[in-house]
């Protein structure tokens, strides 16, 4: 999420400035959209087939950062553009970008409006609740961003305090919007548990981690038999598939199985128990 005004700033950018640089960032940050898609995109799996090492990586969701990061150049550059005297033809682009801007606080109630209705008509609304909320809040940025352009556009507030005003409007839409991501407490993935602490202390033996998180393993220095890569040689693979349980623990070494939500395998002992 780059905001509302940033986002109009970098697509209005381009249309007003049509230069090779503006051209660049916005062909990267689109292709770099349709790559993060990974295999809802067709251009994901080109670059899968055809393209040298690509195939090697994973996680192309990442690929979202470079979006931002072209938007954010977008934006800088249509900002610029925006803050200095325009001519009419460039003046006609802004007018059209805020005219489409003005528009877009009625879509937003329209969707504030539908969210509300589908709480009050649903037994269980769920996630519609946080939308209502949402909704309204884009609606009021909406309003702002709408309302700082047209002082631009009719000259009623010089350059240095439009610039000012464009950098409070793109704070308060990113801590606002993100502020839940940015004040979440930050867990630890892989804490050190009593069940954790009583595997290590037994090197010579494998473990079935089945309920650790992934990459625990690794983390914790674990010979875990599963594990989370997909990437397996294909005669151990059809080892783990093939092998009822208590056959693939005694082959493998087994002597800790890390498991949740099931009964213990027959002949098994239980070591510690942690929760539920």
């Amino acid at each position: 999420y780059v905001g509302i005004l940033s986002l109009w700033l970098a697509i209005t950018g381009v249309i007003a400035r049509r230069d090779r640089q503006t051209i660049f960032w916005a062909a990267l940050a689109i292709l770099a959209l349709l790559v993060s898609f990974g295999g809802y995109s067709f251009l994901y799996g080109v670059l899968y087939l055809l393209s040298p090492g690509f195939a090697l990586f994973r996680g192309q969701e990442r690929a979202a950062g470079v979006v931002s990061f072209a938007l954010a150049v977008l934006a800088g550059y249509g900002a610029a553009a925006f803050l200095r005297p325009l001519s009419r033809p460039q003046k006609s682009v802004w007018l059209g970008g805020h005219r489409l801007l003005r528009w877009a606080p009625l879509g937003g109630l329209a969707a504030t409006l539908a969210f509300f209705y589908a709480t009050r008509i649903l037994s269980q609304p769920g996630h519609f609740i946080f939308l209502v909320d949402r909704a309204g809040l884009m609606t009021l940025i909406f309003v702002l961003c709408a309302s700082a352009v047209a002082l631009r556009l009719w000259g009623w507030l010089k350059a240095p305090q439009v610039k000012a005003l464009v950098i409070l409007l793109i704070l308060f839409d990113l801590f606002t919007i993100n502020g839940y991501n940015n004040q979440d407490q930050v867990r630890e993935p892989f804490p050190l548990t009593p069940l954790i602490q009583a595997m290590q202390g037994d090197a010579t033996a494998r473990i079935d981690g089945q309920s650790l998180p992934g990459h625990a393993g690794v983390v914790y220095g674990l010979a875990d038999v599963r594990g989370i890569s997909p990437l397996r040689l294909q005669i151990y693979d059809d080892l783990l598939r093939a092998l009822p349980e208590d056959r693939l623990w005694s082959l493998l070494n087994v002597r800790y199985l890390a498991a949740k939500g099931r009964t213990a395998p027959a002949g098994a002992q239980a070591a510690l128990k942690e929760g539920d």
